[in-house]
């Protein structure tokens, strides 16, 4: 997205890395100052700053969008030679050792913080570049090219900054917000806008996924609604674990603030209202910038880990085991020992952050209780308040439904006294009535207390034939349930008649005097007819049957002493057979024993041979060892000597760089002294012709 060439210089910023400390102690070495200026002259024209290199995540096209930044590795070896060699680089002339500083080591990717929160990190730090903000990167990254840099700049420590080129635009609140920009005036600026979005739509299935049908005219003739749902859909692109829960303009308006949107101060909150007509291209421009922004994302990988410290100090200990493997020394212990120590005292440190870190959570659990107390009782107070409203309110009402009547109580109370006036009239009406009949069953000879007498012996006839009715309705409720008593008895017995006869029958086989187990009930159905105990079988009573069952028993009986008798037999026999068989088994251990032993014995002598072989074996492999030590020592006087002819030849060439550099240096400061001469000269000459002029 293009912004205008009248816009405010942004000033980037990016959260420096940090730099890593070695085990040996020194800070690592930022590859331009530790380089030679001889070596970097002759490629000053092809390489690219390293502070671009190792400052920024992605380098950027022209088109503004971030791409992928190749590894650094490479495209410092690619560039420059491999025969730097910095005036830090220990005295040891090592081939190896000098293209292990020609080659950068990875740095370590942990931010430090600059009041950016953690949230944004990552989406500040891929944000997408204007034309504007890349015009002006090239002019701060045009003296960096063109300065030399000497073998006597120092080295960074680890409590300097080194300056790095941002792509991070920071907030120019007042200024940055307020940039006009051209794309309500630029229609084909605005198809292209429009284009570019609904093929991005369209290949992410913008249809499918929101349910809303998507044309060339969604984009032309828009809603707030189809806004909404396509700038949901893109930012999901960016963070899909946000959820919308609010308005459009309480929902974009931060959101835009977060991704640092330049032109977010020509838009209104009002004109979320209506995003069509003339509204249309800041909203399309909103949508633009965003699909700049996912795309400038795609082929970023955020590879932090979390392990860095861990990773710092497993580096530290290769580099210094690398360095003495250089130096051919083979002791690794006292790296070994570092390492270790370093990484019990990062554990310690992270010992500490969990016991501080269980603290904060016993802490918030405490106050997390407190808060569900205090939240109880409010909910309780809060329902106390409620049911007291109610009260109130249906008091109220009722007060005022009593307010209402009041008016009508007069003529209510006067309504009341003539009905009573009327009943006292009516009372005084019948009194004379009653008076009338006395006096007239007085003259026929009846008196009203005979009258009252037989009322009462009426109410008394009543009230016995009601109490003798209750009775016989219970009496004939007794009688059904005796009925249904009986019949469950029947049923009962009829069944229990059933299983005895499944028992008994098998009797029946083994039965030798004759007799047949079993009962046969008789009709039961008819309930006038009373049976007695023994009345209810047809062939046989109660008591023949248990007669016969105990002599049945008897025989039984008999049948199982004798059984048993024989079983006692059966046994004595059967432990003479395991008195026997315990015999033999003591006979089998006594000769599984001196197997045992037997065997014992072979392996014995086995073992005996087979270490016997082991040790001529290991005789062997001494031997064999001496050998290889004998042509590995050879070997290695070979490539020692090899190794110190190839390093003096490197002296030789490093020799020959300084006598250049120096003969340059001679050569610049020559010109520049004839320069000052010449200057000198010039100006003497005109001070000479001034004076002369002023004294003529």
């Amino acid at each position: 997205m293009n912004h205008s060439s009248n816009a405010p210089p942004i000033k980037p910023l990016l959260p420096l890395r940090k730099q890593q400390q070695f085990a040996n102690g020194g800070p690592r070495l930022s590859l331009g100052t530790a380089s030679r200026s001889s070596t970097l002259q002759s490629t000053v024209g092809t390489t690219t700053p390293f502070s671009n290199v190792y400052g920024a995540r992605g380098a950027t096209s022209a088109n503004g969008y971030g791409q992928q930044q190749a590894n650094p590795r490479h495209s410092f070896q690619g560039n420059v030679q491999s025969a730097f060699i910095n005036d830090a680089t220990p005295s040891t002339g090592n081939k190896r050792r000098s293209v292990l500083y020609s080659v950068p080591a990875s740095t370590n990717k942990k931010r430090t913080s600059v009041g950016i929160p953690s949230s944004q990190v990552s989406q500040l730090a891929n944000a997408p570049r204007t034309s504007f903000q890349l015009s002006q990167e090239s002019q701060q990254q045009q003296p960096a090219t063109n300065r030399h840099l000497n073998s006597s700049q120092p080295t960074p420590s680890s409590s300097q900054s080194i300056p790095l080129q941002s792509h991070i635009p920071q907030p120019q609140y007042g200024v940055l917000h307020s940039v006009p920009t051209d794309r309500a005036v630029n229609r084909a600026r605005q198809e292209q806008m429009a284009q570019k979005i609904y093929k991005f739509l369209a290949t992410n299935h913008f249809e499918v996924r929101t349910s809303i049908s998507l044309n060339e005219n969604t984009l032309k003739i828009p809603t707030q609604r189809n806004f909404y749902e396509i700038f949901k859909f893109m930012y999901h692109f960016i963070d899909p674990s946000y959820v919308f829960r609010k308005s459009a303009e309480q929902e974009i308006i931060p959101l835009l603030k977060s991704l640092q949107y330049p032109a977010l101060g020509t838009i209104s909150r009002l004109q979320f209202n209506a995003v069509g007509g003339q509204n249309w291209p800041n909203f399309l421009a909103i949508l633009e910038w965003i699909l700049t922004y996912i795309e400038s994302n795609v082929a970023i990988v955020d590879d932090l880990s979390p392990n860095d410290d861990f990773d710092r100090i497993f580096m530290g200990y290769n580099y210094s085991c690398y360095l003495k493997f250089l130096d051919a020394d083979e002791d690794y212990e006292a790296p070994h020992q570092q390492m270790l120590k370093e990484f019990e005292e990062e554990m310690e440190k992270f010992k500490t952050q969990e016991k501080n870190l269980s603290v904060q959570k016993s802490k918030l659990n405490e106050n997390y209780e407190q808060l569900l107390n205090d939240l109880k009782l409010r909910d309780d107070a809060d329902r106390k308040t409620r049911a007291l409203e109610e009260d109130f309110t249906k008091l109220r009402e009722y007060i005022e439904e009593v307010q209402k009547r009041i008016p009508e109580w007069s003529a209510k109370l006067h309504q009341l006294s003539d009905e009573v006036y009327s009943a006292n009239e009516n009372l005084k009406t019948l009194q004379k009535e009653r008076d009338t009949l006395e006096q007239e069953f007085q003259a026929s000879g009846v008196s009203i207390k005979d009258i009252t007498d037989l009322e009462l012996k009426r109410d008394k006839l009543s009230k016995t034939i009601e109490a003798e009715n209750v009775k016989l309705e219970r009496k004939k409720d007794d009688l059904q349930e005796r009925i249904a008593d009986t019949e469950n008895g029947c049923f009962t017995i009829e069944k229990l008649v059933v299983s005895y006869n499944s028992i008994v029958e098998k009797f029946n086989y083994s039965n030798s005097n004759g007799y047949t187990f079993g009962l046969q009930l008789k009709d039961l159905i008819d309930s006038n007819i009373a049976y007695g105990r023994d009345e209810l079988f047809k062939d046989k009573t109660l008591g023949e049957e248990s007669n016969q069952l105990s002599l049945l028993r008897g025989s039984i009986d008999a049948k199982l002493s004798q059984n048993r008798v024989e079983l006692d037999k059966i046994n004595e026999q059967l432990d003479s057979m395991q008195e026997y068989a315990a015999g033999q088994r003591t006979n089998l251990a006594t000769i599984q024993n001196d197997e045992y032993k037997q065997k014992r014995s072979n392996d014995e002598k086995s073992q005996q041979i087979y270490s016997l072989q082991a040790k001529m074996s290991e005789d062997i492999e001494d031997r064999e060892k001496k050998i290889r030590d004998t042509k590995s020592s050879i070997t290695g006087n070979i490539l020692n000597y090899e190794r110190e002819f190839q390093d003096a030849h490197l002296n030789k060439k490093i020799v020959i760089q300084d006598l250049q550099q120096k003969q340059l240096e001679i050569d610049q400061q020559l010109f520049r002294i004839q320069a000052f001469i010449t200057k000198f000269k010039t100006s003497l000459s005109e001070r000479l012709i001034s004076a002369y002029d002023h004294f003529s």
